[in-house]
């Protein structure tokens, strides 16, 4: 699929600058990021909150609590930290 933007026509739509997407400042700094332990904090930290504020009535864990901790367990595998996945989902 060939991308004409401002007069420049490219193969890639991330190369409109006829520049290498790995060699872009911002691309360099993506690259730096660990983006699935910031996922995995944020859902911890939800996780920690939906525990804390649940109903009594609830006797444990609900729904969305249990939710949460699967979604924890998949970020964990996604990021190849296996042990901690495995410990979760049981």
């Amino acid at each position: 699929m060939l991308v004409v933007w401002k007069g420049i026509t490219t193969d890639h739509p991330y190369q409109l600058n006829n520049q290498p997407m790995a060699l872009s400042p911002g691309f360099a700094n993506e690259k730096r990021v660990e983006h699935l332990a910031i996922v995995n904090e944020l859902y911890t930290k939800a996780y920690e909150l939906f525990k804390k504020f649940s109903s009594p009535s609830n006797q444990g864990q609900g729904r969305l609590t249990l939710c949460i901790a699967y979604r924890i367990a998949q970020t964990y595998y996604t990021a190849g930290k296996y042990d901690m996945a495995v410990r979760l989902a049981l």
